[in-house]
């Protein structure tokens, strides 16, 4: 038996009549990370060494609080209920909630949206808090019976302490579906804000190259993110998965292989 011989894979339609099928041989496969590309995106593979977004950014997906309706409040709740805003760090809605793909920046660094987000972040052990900030320890203590029991904190060091993440002007919203009013199902937020994100977020760190062009030249920070936003659908999705409905979702990993040769080109 050869060692390579040709696999048929079909789209669509029928068994009999596929709408698409286009043979690929066992040693493309043997190469190819994900089979569910074929057939529609065989022609990709053309092009498989060109540079993908792992080459620019470090990918991380946003933090897990634990207990969203808990840990994050409202810049209002934050004020009725008289709590400390030293221990509350920015951060962005959910991108169900986030209309914009552009977030500007307040002077103090919070974003300019309708209701501002915060999440409760505090690094202190308790009897540091008890002692010396009653009312973020009275907020505190409302959760122990509850939020503190909740699988996340409960392994945790001290249940309210939350993963460090810091602020980049890159994010992805990781599942969506495409629709009439988005082309593509993920979308690429340009953060001009010193907000962090949730875990329905990836956030792209750049890498120390970028980074420093970034540094010198601040305004190539749209060219980035126009590059971002020209990555075609078929490149993000077929590095991601399909889920029931036409949900797609595409995980940290798998955004760092999708190519974005443009990039490259804003580097020379």
């Amino acid at each position: 038996m050869e060692n390579n011989y040709d696999v048929e894979f079909s789209y669509g339609g029928t068994l009999e009549k596929p709408e698409v099928s286009r043979n690929v041989d066992r040693n493309t496969l043997v190469k190819s990370r994900k089979w569910t590309r074929f057939p529609t995106n065989y022609g990709n593979l053309l092009s498989a060494h060109a540079p993908t977004l792992g080459d620019f950014f470090t990918i991380k997906r946003g933090l897990a609080t634990g207990d969203n309706d808990f840990f994050i409040l409202s810049k209002e709740k934050i004020e009725e209920l008289n709590l400390d805003m030293n221990f509350f760090t920015p951060i962005l809605p959910s991108p169900r909630y986030l209309k914009c793909n552009e977030v500007f920046s307040d002077k103090y660094g919070n974003p300019c949206l309708d209701t501002q987000y915060f999440l409760l972040n505090c690094t202190l052990p308790e009897e540091e808090v008890k002692k010396n900030h009653p009312s973020i320890w009275n907020y505190l203590s409302s959760g122990i019976d509850t939020t503190a029991q909740k699988y996340l904190c409960k392994n945790r060091k001290v249940w309210y302490y939350q993963e460090n993440r810091s602020a980049t002007p890159f994010l992805c919203s990781y599942m969506g579906r495409r629709n009439d009013e988005h082309a593509t199902p993920f979308r690429f937020i340009l953060n001009h804000t010193s907000a962090i994100a949730t875990n329905s977020y990836l956030m792209l760190y750049p890498k120390a190259t970028l980074q420093e062009t970034i540094a010198r030249t601040p305004d190539i920070l749209y060219e980035v993110w126009n590059a971002l936003n020209n990555i075609t659908a078929n490149d993000l999705e077929s590095e991601g998965r399909v889920y029931g409905g036409g949900l797609k979702k595409i995980e940290p990993k798998e955004l760092s292989y999708v190519k974005c040769p443009r990039l490259a080109k804003l580097l020379v």
